[in-house]
Parts: C-alpha cells; sequence; structure tokens
C-alpha cells in the first residue's frame, strides 16, 4: 500500500502558532476560536484522524521520513490536548508512547474501527482502560469557560489510544453524519454535503459512466464502443502536394 504524506489541516497549524503565548492565553484563544468557528475546527480535525487512520504504522516508524511522526504527534497533541502547556513536551510524550511495539498500530486500528462503524451507520463501543476517570470543573462551569469536563487517561499506550478515541468521539458529536462511505469504492471520506455519496470526481464520473452504459442497453452500449474505438483507430488524412 502506497503510504500518504502525513499533512496536518490548517486549524491544527494554528495552533501551533500560539507556542509563545502562556498556558491561560492559550485556553482563551483556543476556547474564542471554537466558539466563533465550531463546525470549520471540528470538520478539520476530523479530516486530520481520517488521514491518520489511513497511515501505516510500520513506515511512520521506519524513519524514512522523519517529519511523518513528528507532524502526527503535534498534530495529535494540538487537537486532543489543545489547551495544555507544553506542546513541544507532549508531542515528545506522545513520540515516545508510539514507539512501544504495536501502540501506533493499535490507535490506527482503532480509529478505523470507529470510521466505519459511524459511516456504515452502526454502534461503536469502547472500554474504558483501567485507571481513567473523568474530571468535572465546577468553577470552569460557572465562570463559562469549555471544556469543563475531561476524561483523564493513564499515561500507556492504551491510555494514549483512549484519549484520542475520546477525542474524536468529541470531534463526531456533530459532524459524525457527514462521515460517509462511497458508494462505488471502500472509502470513507468527510462530505461537505448531507446528500453527497462519492469521495471524488473520478467516481462520480466512473458512476455517471455506468448508468449511461445500463440506460443504453448492453446492445447499444457495444455498438456505440465499436464506433468509438473504429473512429480512434483512423489515421488522419495526410496533405497533398501543393
Amino acid at each position: 500500500m502506497t503510504q500518504k504524506k502525513l499533512k496536518m489541516p490548517n486549524r491544527l497549524k494554528s495552533f501551533k502558532r500560539v507556542d509563545d503565548q502562556t498556558a491561560d492565553s492559550m485556553k482563551h484563544s483556543w476556547r474564542r476560536d471554537r466558539e466563533v468557528s465550531s463546525t470549520r475546527w471540528r470538520r478539520q480535525g476530523i479530516a486530520f484522524l481520517l488521514e491518520v487512520s489511513e497511515l501505516d504504522a510500520d513506515e511512520v516508524l521506519s524513519g524514512k521520513r522523519p517529519g511523518d511522526l513528528l507532524n502526527l504527534c503535534a498534530g495529535l497533541s494540538n487537537l486532543c490536548w489543545p489547551a495544555d502547556a507544553g506542546e513541544k513536551e507532549k508531542a515528545s510524550e506522545l513520540a515516545q508512547l508510539f514507539r512501544k511495539p504495536g501502540a501506533l498500530a493499535k490507535l490506527i486500528g482503532e480509529l478505523q474501527r470507529l470510521f466505519a462503524h459511524i459511516a456504515d451507520g452502526k454502534e461503536f463501543d469502547f472500554d474504558l482502560v483501567d485507571g481513567s476517570g473523568f474530571i468535572f470543573k465546577a468553577g470552569a462551569l460557572k465562570a463559562g469557560h469549555r471544556p469543563f469536563m475531561y476524561l483523564s487517561s493513564p499515561d500507556t499506550k492504551e491510555g494514549l489510544v483512549q484519549a484520542v478515541v475520546h477525542g474524536a468521539l468529541i470531534l463526531l458529536d456533530e459532524e459524525g453524519a457527514m462521515v460517509q462511505r462511497c458508494r462505488r469504492c471502500p472509502n470513507i471520506f468527510l462530505a461537505n454535503r448531507e446528500n453527497q455519496e462519492y469521495c471524488s470526481r473520478k467516481c462520480v464520473n466512473a458512476a455517471n459512466f455506468e448508468r449511461y452504459k445500463k440506460n443504453l442497453g448492453p446492445k447499444a452500449s457495444q455498438q456505440a464502443r465499436r464506433r468509438n474505438e473504429g473512429m480512434s483507430s483512423r489515421s488522419p488524412r495526410k496533405a497533398g502536394p501543393a
């Protein structure tokens, strides 16, 4: 399988631009941006996680393109822990966890399972890791700050997978219905509109051509193909001498 180059969406890049701000400023900036552009933030986060779900774990960890692992860790850090200070430290911690045997492959597998269940309209279940717990910050709630409730996950590879899956579920709360499976190929994609059935223009054109052949009928379709082949095989007429 050809590995896709991992790219961070624009929203995740904008999170990286606030590295020099204090933790309090980061929290307020994150909250304000989410309130102003929540849908865009969610869609770009989902698109990033869909890209992660298509990665090959062995290729990412092989070191052939070191930037892939760095981008992956930075993107997940900004996406799942956006209000935390010490982004570089968090990304470094994630990289260490991903280097543990099977950690990245497990994350990719769980994201694939999550998106497949959503695209096919099936129920998704996920057992919480031992040592997990919910934290409810009543002070933040009364002050009108969000988020005010967190899922605390242990600092293990299982806890890492759980934290990312929980972050994905938050993003999918409002935009999950737009995760679709293409009607022509097995690709899972994030639709731009509710009635979008195909993942790309290539699949749209192929589906339209198949409908055209079906409506035309097998006999007429064969005749049309022969005519097209005959026209394409004719050599162009050469001009005579002047």
